[in-house]
């Protein structure tokens, strides 16, 4: 999916309602969706908002942000087992 750059008119962000609706119902985060779609999280958070998305999933477990950064543990050798080394 294309990126939206600063310069280009606003995404619409209906055309991904279904995708959004999925998303969210299997516990996505609204930060971590707007990026898998390529539109900036203001747009989604609005869209949301306008359309009543966040009532209608509110016993769901979706959040707004991800809160979570995912780690990468490059060249890390020491584990439980080789705390000692």
């Amino acid at each position: 999916m294309g990126r939206w750059k600063k310069g280009q008119p606003s995404p619409n962000v209906s055309v991904y309602k279904e995708s959004i609706l999925t998303m969210m119902r299997y516990g996505g985060a609204v930060d971590q969706i707007a990026k898998d779609l390529g539109i900036p999280e203001r747009f989604l958070v609005a869209y949301i908002k306008e359309e009543g998305i966040d009532k209608q999933l509110s016993r769901r477990s979706w959040k707004w942000k991800s809160g979570v950064t995912k780690r990468r543990f490059v060249g890390h050798y020491k584990t439980r087992k080789n705390k000692n080394l």
